[in-house]
């Protein structure tokens, strides 16, 4: 250490104590071991600027995409509560013209009854009208039966005095003429058919009676059906209104912070990705310097948040990767890197496992051949 020590600038020798040589060593050890020298050159700059605009337009998109989608969400429920405030407001007014037309078919049903009763008795004077016309009916077809025997007999008759007819003279044809002419009496026939109009009448009513009641059953049925179905809606989508609210609250403080977190996360994958866990704590003093210069961005940025996607994460920790931070980070960022340094192994296993559907071959620089498949991959 003495050598060592004799060897450095005179303005940094120490006074060659055996103290201060072990504090130069603690000094040479951190030295080597935590500081590290790194670059930045005009390509990953480049690369930054580059990066930074893809994922900015790309984030935007989606972000944008899913908040418009919470907001049609949203608004579809304000129009279903809109149509449950109208539907009720519809029904409330029905109520009165219910109440009426309940009134109107209580008297109805009275007149009805009544008129039922009437109905009844002529029904049962009908009957017996029915009874004797066919009394009638039958005595007449047997009285018919003789006519037609007596026709028989008469044809003759009546030929004869059809020949008797054209001999008569002009003035017994005149007086023949001047006979009254048979009329029919209104009245007597309006007498005979009174009861079948009463009859007829009984049924109208009821026909209308059953179709006005009809009409106002099915209006009120069908709005308390949409009411019903409106308000399960709305009661099965309560709790989803209040987190849809606040998503898409959050996703637009999401897009308007996404300028710096994507400017950082895009700082993270151009020069980040060859480091340990512990260098990339840097990113809080970008955070931070971000919001002195009024860059917006998130409090709690971090790069499986910016650029992380659950189901590719998901599909990720299946095919091998640790479920870490650190290790989802260096997921996100593997198109960036494609050397890896991976001592346990655990990113070699990954790939390989997520690339196997791909037909994915493994070849080392001593394989004969090795070149070929490079050039065919």
């Amino acid at each position: 250490m003495r050598v060592l020590d004799r060897q450095r600038d005179r303005d940094k020798q120490t006074d060659g104590s055996p103290l201060s040589l072990f504090n130069m060593f603690l000094e040479r050890c951190r030295t080597q071991l935590h500081v590290r020298h790194n670059y930045v050159t005009p390509t990953s700059y480049l690369e930054l600027i580059s990066t930074f605009k893809a994922l900015l337009g790309t984030k935007r998109a989606e972000v944008m995409k899913l908040k418009y989608r919470y907001q049609v969400g949203l608004e579809k429920l304000e129009l279903a509560e809109g149509q449950v405030t109208t539907m009720q407001a519809e029904l409330e007014a029905l109520k009165p013209q219910l109440r009426v037309a309940g009134k109107e078919v209580d008297e109805m049903m009275v007149v009805m009854e009544r008129e039922s009763k009437e109905v009844a008795e002529k029904e049962k004077v009908v009957k017996e009208d029915e009874a004797v016309s066919n009394q009638q009916a039958m005595a007449a077809k047997a009285i018919k039966d003789d006519c037609d025997a007596d026709l028989a007999v008469a044809t003759p008759i009546l030929n004869s005095a059809l020949d008797a007819l054209n001999t008569l003279t002009p003035q017994v044809q005149e007086d023949i003429k001047s006979e009254k002419a048979f009329t029919f009496k209104e009245n007597q026939i309006k007498a005979v058919t009174r009861n079948t109009w009463i009859y007829l009448k009984f049924l109208l009513k009821l026909t209308n009676f059953y179709c006005v009641s009809s009409c106002d059953g099915l209006k009120v049925d069908l709005c308390n059906k949409k009411l019903e179905r409106a308000n399960q809606l709305i009661g099965g989508l309560g709790g989803e209104k209040t987190r849809w609210s606040e998503m898409a609250l959050n996703l637009g403080q999401l897009y308007d912070n996404l300028t710096g977190d994507i400017l950082i996360s895009a700082g993270i994958v151009a020069y980040l990705g060859a480091f340990t866990s512990n260098y990339r704590q840097v990113t809080e003093k970008w955070i931070n310097q971000c919001k002195s210069i009024e860059i917006p961005c998130s409090a709690n940025m971090s790069l499986m948040n910016s650029l992380g996607d659950a189901v590719k994460i998901q599909a990720w920790t299946i095919a091998g990767l640790p479920s870490d931070s650190f290790s989802i980070d260096n997921g996100i960022m593997i198109s960036r890197w494609p050397l890896m340094i991976d001592p346990q192994g655990q990113a070699n296993k990954w790939v390989k496992n997520m690339e196997k559907a791909n037909s994915l071959h493994i070849i080392k620089l001593n394989f004969n051949g090795s070149r070929n498949h490079l050039k065919s991959a």
